[in-house]
């Protein structure tokens, strides 16, 4: 996996985006700190110096300035060097007791450097100078502790920002590289799909990131691409399966109109059949393109509002005499009331419907009834059914059927091309209906609900 790639990664990205932000909180949380403990030290230390200010003040009111004088030398003998100055002065600023040599240039709090006894440098006190009665006092400590304090959190928080950027650098590298292994995983499914391996299925993680809630919908999309493939496959099979007959025997009667051996009479027939198999070729691919335009085409500037009742009597009234001309019956058992509207392409239903009742003509058999009922329930939803009293579809093969190209007689002798009820079927859909098959006892039951119209 090539290093670019990873840090190319959104995970990546965004952790380098959000760290100058991180890096500015801790900048502005760490002066804060800093701050914070400085004062509180130096609060600390105002308050220990007060203290020894009002011990040495009691001791000059109590015991007087010889008292206090010795007091200053006890203090400054106990004292370890370069952490406590402490003077007593006259006041023309002559020193009487203490370790500091001159009077500090500053009255109440203040600091003040001095070279270190211990080796070169400065150190820094902190501390306070006071009048008591005719003599002047300082009193300080040294400010090392709070400076090596101040440092040590500042090394403490500048190691932490390093800690925490490393930190989140490589989290971002292990996620980034987590999800370019998934992205490519993704990629070679693409290509094993595109080589024609529709049987290829991304992993199922165990991940609720968006890879791998997209890899789940990945999975799902090709599930249905497989289906439409292994459905188009099928399709394309039954055309060449279904063409090849009506083909073979145009071929054939054509031979047999083009033998010099063959009566004019004859030739003529043979002709005919010549033109009847092509019609009827004709008429499959006419259907097979009216089927596809149907499922591709969302356009419902066809649509209209109309009464279902009126649409049905005016097929029945048409089909009946030539149902009766086949040996057989075509009645209209039941209406909707007048009021009962559908929205819809009245052509598509029209075909629709010819194409039931053609349907239950040709598999019903002789002196069979058919009949069509149109019903409108009080939720607005209208159902159209054609019925006939044939042999009907068995349960587990009306899926099938809805099919294009499947036919309950495999060898293709009853007459249709398998066509009929594949196109109610998208003609349904066209209008997000709801077809049904059902046992007539005897026959089969077709029933298509359509859903409420909406307002006008």
């Amino acid at each position: 996996m090539r290093l670019g790639n990873i840090l190319a990664g959104s995970a990546f990205r965004l952790a380098l985006i959000f760290l100058p932000l991180f890096l500015l909180v801790l900048l502005a949380a760490g002066a804060y700190i800093v701050r914070v403990t400085s004062d509180s030290i130096y609060t600390e230390l105002r308050a220990q110096i007060s203290e020894e200010l009002i011990l040495f003040r009691d001791i000059r009111l109590q015991e007087g300035t010889e008292a206090l004088n010795d007091a200053v030398d006890a203090l400054n003998r106990t004292s370890v060097p370069d952490q406590r100055l402490i003077g007593l002065f006259q006041p023309d600023g002559t020193l009487i007791a203490g370790n500091v040599d001159a009077l500090p240039p500053f009255q109440g709090w203040g600091t003040i450097s001095l070279p270190t006894h211990a080796g070169p440098g400065m150190t820094t006190f902190y501390g306070t100078t006071r009048h008591l009665g005719g003599v002047t006092i300082f009193i300080s400590r040294a400010t090392k502790y709070l400076t090596n304090t101040e440092a040590a959190l500042v090394r403490t928080l500048i190691a932490a920002g390093i800690a925490v950027v490393a930190t989140v650098l490589a989290i971002a590298v292990i996620i980034s590289r987590q999800s370019q292994t998934k992205l490519d995983r993704v990629a070679g499914i693409f290509d094993r799909v595109a080589s024609g391996d529709l049987a290829v299925r991304l992993p199922k993680g165990r991940g609720t990131d968006q890879i791998d809630r997209i890899s789940s919908r990945i999975n799902e999309h090709l599930d249905r691409l497989s289906i439409l493939v292994e459905g188009t496959r099928n399709t394309i099979i039954a055309i060449a399966h279904d063409l090849k007959s009506p083909l073979n025997r145009a071929s054939v009667a054509l031979q047999q109109a083009t033998s010099p051996s063959k009566a004019a009479g004859e030739r003529e027939h043979y002709l005919a059949e010549v033109q009847d198999e092509l019609a009827n070729l004709s008429a499959v691919f006419d259907t097979i393109l009216r089927i596809s335009r149907i499922e591709a085409s969302q356009d419902r500037s066809g649509f209209t509002h109309f009464l279902a009742s009126a649409l049905v009597r005016d097929v029945v009234e048409t089909y009946q005499p030539v149902i009766e001309d086949a040996g057989q019956r075509l009645e209209l058992t039941a209406e909707a009331p007048e009021t009962a509207e559908i929205f819809a392409d009245r052509r598509m239903l029209m075909q629709m419907m010819a194409n039931l009742i053609e349907n239950a003509s040709r598999y019903a058999g002789d002196k069979a009834l058919i009949t069509v009922s149109v019903s409108a329930g009080l939720d607005g939803y209208v159902t159209i059914g054609v019925a006939d009293t044939g042999p009907g579809i068995p349960e587990e093969k009306r899926e099938d059927v809805l099919r294009s190209f499947h036919r309950l007689s495999p060898g293709g002798h009853d007459g249709g091309a398998g066509l009929g009820l594949a196109l109610v079927n998208a003609i349904a859909n066209r209008h997000r209906a709801h077809l049904a098959l059902a046992d007539n006892r005897p026959g089969l039951r077709v029933t298509v609900t359509f859903p409420p119209p909406p307002l006008a």
